[in-house]
């Protein structure tokens, strides 16, 4: 670890950072490696292509999460456990809001009729009246299974860095996750 650290640490443009290894005891085969950075100049993406350059693949970290500090202590020490609790906060969701749309909704006459389906855009339509940040715009949606009228659909987001991940659930299935980034900053 003290190698992959030294190696995220020289990087230009990257002032503290350190690489978390995934919790071997926990459930989770698919787990891998993540890394922290204090970059507030460099884009994540910017980041894993020069790692790309200078590590073994197998030690890629799955995602790179910018943040304004490491949870260092009193000596400066950073401890794994200050690591995961990091990491913890970092992969917590966050519900934002339910939509349910009723039967009577003008968007479902022309949309399947006999069985009516909400339309896609209808729940990104509700999703994004949701977010309390309107400055995302949304750059990944897959829609997984339908939503049928008067059903409840939770919407929950999760911060990744400077984009959000957008989960919606209805009746214990995830019908919808998506990605939003940051709208350029117009000139």
């Amino acid at each position: 670890m003290a190698a992959l650290n030294a190696v995220l640490n020289n990087l230009p443009g990257v002032e503290d950072g350190a690489f978390l290894p995934p919790d071997m005891s926990g459930v989770d085969p698919q787990a891998r490696m993540q890394a922290f950075v204090v970059a507030p100049t460099v884009s994540a993406d910017s980041l894993l292509q020069a790692l790309r350059q200078l590590i073994d693949p197998v030690f890629l970290p799955r995602r790179i999460v910018q943040v304004a500090a490491l949870p260092r202590n009193a000596v400066g020490k950073l401890t794994l456990q200050a690591l995961r609790d990091l990491a913890a906060t970092q992969n917590a969701e966050e519900e934002i809001g339910t939509v349910t749309v009723p039967h009577d909704h003008p968007c479902l006459a022309g949309h399947f009729p006999g069985q009516p389906v909400v339309p896609g855009v209808l729940l990104l339509e509700a999703a994004h009246a949701l977010l309390t940040d309107a400055d995302f715009q949304f750059d990944m949606v897959k829609f997984l299974y339908p939503v049928f009228p008067e059903q409840p659909v939770v919407f929950s987001i999760r911060r990744a860095g400077v984009s959000l991940r957008l989960r919606a659930e209805c009746l214990g299935k995830t019908v919808l996750r998506a990605v939003l980034k940051a709208r350029p900053v117009e000139n």
